[in-house]
């Protein structure tokens, strides 16, 4: 072994990496020892547009998984909103300060789920259906004559009639 300048103590000559310069070696950058180094884009700068598929987490932030690409893109809780678990989205993609892709959704290009099971609740005379399954995060206004004779508390198969958008709730149809 020998010695570095400045006494920090000894430096490995044996050709072989230590661990995290083997692990930068392994993502195609070696930083101050050498070697192809990853070049970042500064924060804010546009990674461009991908498709995905989006997965909600039940504290209201989501993901999307874009085939291909290790990492996920985040989707803040404004960008979630009128989406549910298995929707297919366009998005514009940049990445934040930590490195983190962030996404704005731009176009939802196929929905993920078209009928649920949920149980059916009253508000006054109005009954609503939520999905048992959280992570849909659905909860749709039964219109009136559309409830196929089911009662609040019951458990039903629901169809969606009307996905949620920015301004309006969804709206579904009891199917049995």
């Amino acid at each position: 072994m020998k010695h570095r300048k400045g006494g920090r103590g000894p430096q490995r000559s044996s050709g072989k990496p230590h661990k995290g310069q083997a692990k930068a070696q392994a993502k195609g950058r070696s930083g101050r020892h050498g070697g192809p180094q990853l070049t970042r884009r500064p924060a804010g700068v546009a990674s461009g547009r991908m498709e995905g598929v989006v997965s909600p987490h039940r504290s209201g932030f989501g993901f999307v998984k874009v085939e291909g690409q290790e990492q996920n893109v985040f989707l803040p809780p404004p960008q979630l909103a009128g989406l549910t678990a298995g929707d297919r989205v366009r998005m514009r993609v940049r990445e934040d300060a930590t490195g983190r892709l962030a996404g704005e959704v731009e176009a939802v290009l196929a929905r993920g789920v078209s009928a649920f099971l949920g149980t059916l609740e009253a508000a006054g005379r109005t009954l609503f259906v939520h999905a048992v399954n959280r992570r849909l995060n659905l909860r749709c206004l039964v219109p009136p004559g559309k409830s196929a004779g089911a009662r609040p508390g019951d458990w039903v198969i629901a169809r969606v009639t009307r996905y949620p958008d920015g301004h309006s709730g969804a709206t579904a149809e009891v199917l049995r």
